[in-house]
């Protein structure tokens, strides 16, 4: 008879006793979630270093469930019934075309900006290419917005020459998380 490892068998018993309840990923029925990416180098042009302006571009969104793209505001709308926590990460190459700014990255929930203060790199010189990644998670619910915004430390141009996002499902709600 083949003997299990003393490490493999220590590693089972303590896996086998993570059954906190706040911890448990959502596997209700409903599917959500959305891939997005820039489809060609776009340009945003920032014309004050106050709030933020939503990133411009032709981000083709697939797979997109549950969500759809509106396209006058434009954002995100998620589209089911029952609120729950989703990561949304994205990642992306920016370059600025002034030196010396400091050029962050958010997500705009119906309003409210998270991570608080976004994600921020710095760009020494005009035109260098510099990288923005990010993650938060947030608690969505129908009817909510979700747009990719952006503000600098400096007004001109910012081009995005690759961006990728996603949203995917996190918690459920029910299982007591807050």
């Amino acid at each position: 008879m083949k003997m299990i490892s003393p490490f493999l068998f220590i590693l089972l018993v303590l896996l086998s006793g993570c059954h906190d309840d706040h911890y448990i990923i959502d596997s209700s029925e409903e599917e959500a979630g959305v891939f997005g990416y820039l489809t060609t180098p776009e340009n945003t042009t920032i014309t004050s270093t106050e709030g933020y302006t939503y990133i411009r571009g032709n981000f083709n969104n697939s797979p997109i469930i549950n969500f759809y793209f509106n396209e006058s505001i434009p954002a995100l709308v998620y589209n089911i019934s029952e609120s729950r926590y989703y990561e949304i990460n994205w990642d992306c190459q920016v370059s600025s075309s002034k030196s010396s700014n400091t050029i962050k990255i958010a997500i705009n929930l119906s309003g409210d900006i998270y991570p608080s203060g976004g994600m921020q790199n710095f760009a020494k010189y005009a035109d260098e290419q510099t990288h923005n990644s990010g993650q938060t998670v947030v608690k969505i619910n129908k009817g909510d917005t979700i747009q990719l915004v952006t503000q600098a430390s400096r007004t001109g141009t910012l081009r995005f020459q690759e961006f990728t996002t996603s949203i995917n499902k996190f918690y459920n709600t029910d299982k007591g998380v807050s």
